[in-house]
């Protein structure tokens, strides 16, 4: 598990992370409860989200009318942040973020409405706050639960996005502001 003490150096890194223009390291969908795939490309529609992910039929947060709410249609990830705590890849699962890029991603650098290029998708930073959930601290450790919840305008833990024009995003892409 993750120390205090990493997570503390892990912090001040975060504020040397890179403002705009990173490349995309990792992408990935969740077909079902407890899966994850791994592509080299994803497709994404405003309607439909992340083409093969289950957010269309189970998104854990919904509109009044009972739709899936495309404000979490993409969740986004720090590099440095998942190179923390994701440390056992052998038996721990992958958070399910949707994409992963070593990008400042605080409030300050990134206010909800900010759009984002993706690949040839445009996103759009959500007002609706990623503190994490509870299989984060089963997965990782409380200590990581802890810290990723403590700073709410770093976003340690993240944040989400919902899809304005749908596209491609592949491996290496580059995350950019617009």
């Amino acid at each position: 598990m993750i120390t205090t003490e990493n997570l503390e150096a892990l912090s001040r890194s975060l504020h040397a992370a890179p403002r705009d223009d990173a490349a995309i390291s990792l992408l990935c969908y969740r077909p079902a409860f407890g899966q994850r795939v791994f592509p080299e490309m994803l497709d994404l529609c405003p309607t439909r989200g992340v083409l093969g992910d289950r957010w269309a039929e189970h998104a854990w947060l919904r509109t009044p009318d009972g739709a899936p709410d495309p404000r979490i249609q993409v969740a986004l990830i720090n590099q440095r942040v998942l190179d923390a705590v994701w440390q056992d890849r052998e038996n721990a699962p992958y958070p399910g973020d949707t994409l992963v890029a070593n990008m400042a991603l605080s409030e300050e650098h990134l206010p909800a409405g900010t759009r984002l290029q993706a690949g040839t998708a445009m996103l759009e930073v959500s007002d609706v706050y990623n503190d994490g959930c509870v299989k984060w601290k089963a997965r990782y450790g409380r200590a990581a639960y802890d810290w990723a919840r403590a700073e709410l305008p770093e976003r340690r833990r993240g944040l989400f996005c919902r899809i304005i024009s749908g596209g491609t995003i592949t491996l290496g892409d580059r995350l950019r502001r617009i």
